[in-house]
């Protein structure tokens, strides 16, 4: 009796809540946590009538306002929903009234939100646990709903009845976004034939791309969408290729994301192997340096993943290097041509010199060992080492800051 107290004042708040005329929008949503904490000790009727109310005002609230408060508690209040139905174990055809308004809120404006898109069809999962259930829901669909997602849902309770020929046809008929050829592709690798499984996916990469990624409106949030499940696609295939051993399929789709994406250290090192099982990474290499040809860090990361020590250093002196670039040639370079990064750090030592700040002399005197490194750990030459830090103080005698930080050198 207390417990029914109790529910019944979680519900005057509850509705008392919505019903305030000056309602402050930036005020505190209702904390539910109260009333969900308490659904497990009603009955399960009285459950499924106070979930579906929280439902029901929050649609409400949208409709006046305009605004959608409380997303996770509704879809809180809607899986509760769901699972108190189930429990109840009512069968067809008194389960049809439950079925019938989940359904109806396809009709309600509130789950058009992108944030409430999947709660449905979640809820449809749950409440339909025989054939039976499935059927209705197939049958009911289109006087509920006419869009794409009717078609996708009709042909996954078909897929879920084991109903092939159907389920086909639905899917078939709407193959359109990826994440369409990936649930046939899905559905194909589930009965074993690897074959079907690649070329639905492949469907995608020849034909159903094309609508959405040559033509496609790069502004719109769809787009991007796209995009991101068309890369998981080529990914997915991609690792098929690998594992099947198939160079030739593979390397048609890491030169197809070679033009499309550009160039990237790790792509590189694929299509470097494969290529060269392939016999042809002499001309494949160079259609990478055309990519990035007039991109330093991008040619300097090739030439010394080559050890081009001479490319990567000519790069460095021809090129308007970022310093991180020429840095890491120098420091690549500095046993194999110690000259060459001594100049490097040199250049960068002098940059510092030259802001005129205890800071910036404090940078200059770091590269100023490292280069005094060089001279006496790789070049074994200690006597110019020090004619070249004598003549460097000398240059610089009037900058007292920068002679107290070479002090040490």
């Amino acid at each position: 009796m207390i417990e029914k107290e109790r529910y019944e004042e979680e519900e005057r708040y509850y509705d008392d809540y919505y019903e305030e005329e000056d309602y402050d929008e930036e005020a505190n949503y209702p904390d539910l946590d109260d009333v969900f904490s308490i659904i497990q000790t009603l009955e399960l009727a009285e459950q499924i009538d106070v979930l579906w109310k929280v439902v029901t005002e929050a649609n409400q609230y949208f409709i006046k306002e305009k605004y959608l408060i409380g997303t996770y508690e509704v879809t809180t209040a809607i899986e509760l929903f769901a699972k108190a139905v189930v429990t109840v174990e009512v069968q067809m055809p008194e389960k049809q009234s439950y079925i019938d308004s989940v359904l109806n809120l396809l009709q309600w404006q509130m789950f058009e939100n992108e944030e409430l898109d999947k709660v449905i069809k979640d809820t449809l999962d749950l409440i339909c646990t025989m054939p039976e259930d499935y059927l209705y829901v197939i049958q009911s669909l289109p006087k509920y709903s006419k869009g794409e997602n009717t078609l996708d849902w009709m042909a996954d309770f078909y897929r879920r009845l084991g109903d092939e020929e159907n389920y086909m046809r639905l899917r078939e008929a709407n193959l359109n976004q990826p994440f369409q050829y990936v649930e046939l592709a899905s559905y194909w690798r589930e009965k074993g034939d690897v074959e079907k499984y690649r070329t639905t996916l492949e469907r995608w990469v020849s034909t159903g791309r094309k609508n959405h990624l040559d033509l496609g409106d790069k502004r719109s949030n769809n787009y991007y969408k796209i995009r991101l499940q068309d890369q998981n696609i080529l990914s997915e295939l991609t690792k098929f290729y690998q594992e099947q051993g198939d160079l030739e399929n593979l390397y048609r789709l890491l030169m197809l994301k070679l033009q499309e994406n550009g160039y990237s250290f790790a792509l590189y090192h694929q299509l470097k192997e494969v290529a060269t099982g392939l016999h042809r990474w002499e001309l494949t290499r160079q259609q990478i340096l055309e990519r990035v040809a007039g991109i330093p860090n991008q040619l300097a990361e090739i030439y010394l993943e080559e050890q081009e020590w001479d490319k990567a250093i000519a790069l460095s002196e021809t090129s308007n290097c970022a310093q991180f670039t020429d840095l890491k040639i120098a420091e690549a370079v500095k046993e194999h041509r110690p000259q060459a990064a001594i100049a490097i750090y040199e250049k960068v030592m002098l940059k510092y010199i030259q802001n005129k700040t205890r800071a910036n002399y404090q940078t200059a005197a770091m590269y100023a060992q490292t280069i005094k490194s060089i001279y006496l750990d790789i070049l074994k030459d200690s006597s110019v080492w020090q004619g070249y830090i004598d003549q460097l103080r000398q240059t610089y005698r009037s900058y007292r800051a920068l002679q107290d930080e070479f002090k040490g050198l």
